[in-house]
């Protein structure tokens, strides 16, 4: 879905950013996240769900798909900066200071050390309203249950 050229049929010069996760955390969140939303909700078992999830047949189609398909974006020329998650989670710095050369961001590392904080699981917590998916309903409950032990 990502657009090659612009309405106007010219190329499009955008950046992004794709933050690449482990299939198995993947998979344990999608079920996580479809099971607890009000719309569509998933009512079958995680073996069930995995099973639909390597076939490729929940919303979304298969993941693997979904990665090669956008891995095969750089080919075509488009600018992206691939993140992994768990390089984010162990050390969130070095994948800050990327984000910043990529965007071509004015920060010395003075400033990015002040927002650093901001960035951090601990702050989404405090500021949970701001990180709350609007697309979809949660069932009662989840939201709490979702910043208290996943997050």
């Amino acid at each position: 879905m990502l657009p090659k050229t612009g309405s106007n049929g010219k190329r499009v010069y955008a950046k992004y950013i794709y933050v690449i996760r482990n299939p198995k955390d993947v998979v344990t969140s999608f079920f996580h996240h479809l099971t607890n939303q009000q719309e569509g909700s998933f009512e079958g078992t995680f073996s069930e769900f995995l099973t639909e999830f390597l076939e490729g047949t929940l919303p979304f189609g298969k993941w693997t798909d979904h990665i090669k398909s956008f891995l095969g974006y750089s080919d075509a020329g488009l600018n992206i900066l691939l993140l992994r998650y768990a390089d984010m989670v162990a050390d969130l710095r070095p994948s800050v200071d990327k984000i910043v050369q990529y965007c071509e961001l004015d920060l010395t590392p003075a400033e990015i050390d002040e927002l650093m904080p901001s960035f951090g699981f601990k702050a989404m917590k405090k500021n949970k309203d701001l990180f709350q998916p609007i697309s979809v309903g949660w069932k009662k409950g989840y939201g709490r249950y979702l910043f208290n032990n996943i997050i």
